[in-house]
């Protein structure tokens, strides 16, 4: 399996496509939720202050509902200790009661994403998007939750919305560009990523996923600048190599497989050895 990946908010979702074919951009995984020190590059002091912190912190939700910076370092410190599916039971006992608000909601909804809880997230995500109609970062939770789940088709609206409510953020497109591909849907996926591009050109995932589906659509002329200009933006990303190396194979020129070998062979070797035999075969 080929990996590629997304990153926003606390989540890293990774995505995985048939190593025989082009990159693609899907999410399906959380991340892992067990954090110690050493993964974070917390010191054990921050450790043990976040250990004798998180009961004064709970104390201070209770008193003061609702807080950000409360929240904040409650959330980090849950995570620093691998304590996320405690910290998940307390929050959900504070948008029960007179104490919730959307900033809890918030980090209810991140905690069960990493937690692979991706019902209670939905839950979570649809309640901020009441409270705050217009934030963003809802609609990301809301997709996330979604995609956790492969439920597409709802991802999909999620990000329809926001994009209707504003089509000039690239994010929207991006991840509408994310969603067609895992549904196949190559067309879609060329046209979003394609919006994604002209609105945020220094997005050197959407150049690859534009070029990824423009391959799929056997565009494989038109893809090759896209995926060279992925390359350019992010020269040391094996995912953005792999593509440009295999599609230079696929046009069979060998000087420009080579030049991507030079850097490739040190960050993915399964795909470098991939477009040898592409560039060989007929």
């Amino acid at each position: 399996m080929a990996l590629s990946r997304i990153f926003f908010l606390a989540l890293a979702i990774r995505a995985a496509a048939d190593s025989s074919e082009l990159e693609t951009t899907v999410t399906t995984d959380a991340r892992s939720t067990k954090v110690d020190a050493n993964f974070t590059g917390a010191s054990q002091a921050d450790v043990d202050g976040c250990v004798r912190s998180l009961p004064g912190l709970r104390a201070a939700l209770l008193k003061t509902p609702d807080d950000y910076d409360t929240l904040k370092h409650y959330g980090k410190c849950a995570g620093m200790l691998g304590r996320l599916d405690e910290a998940a039971t307390f929050l959900r006992s504070l948008v029960g009661g007179p104490h919730g608000g959307a900033n809890t909601y918030r980090l209810l909804a991140m905690l069960d994403l990493s937690r692979k809880d991706f019902d209670g997230a939905i839950a979570a995500a649809k309640e901020l998007r009441k409270l705050t109609p217009l934030d963003f970062r809802g609609d990301e939770i809301l997709y996330s939750a979604y995609a956790g789940e492969e439920s597409w088709d709802d991802a999909l609206d999620v990000m329809a919305r926001a994009a209707a409510r504003d089509p000039k953020n690239p994010t929207t497109w991006h991840l509408q560009a994310i969603a067609y591909v895992a549904k196949k849907d190559y067309a879609r996926c060329a046209q979003a990523s394609g919006r994604a591009t002209s609105l945020d050109p220094r997005n050197a995932e959407a150049w690859s996923n534009l070029g990824t589906c423009r391959s799929r659509l056997g565009k494989k002329k038109q893809a090759l600048p896209a995926f060279r200009r992925a390359v350019a933006l992010a020269p040391k990303e094996p995912v953005f190599l792999c593509n440009l190396a295999l599609a230079d194979a696929d046009s069979k020129d060998a000087a420009a497989v080579k030049t991507d070998l030079a850097v490739l062979e040190n960050l993915d070797a399964a795909c470098a050895q991939a477009a040898r035999e592409r560039l060989a075969g007929p």
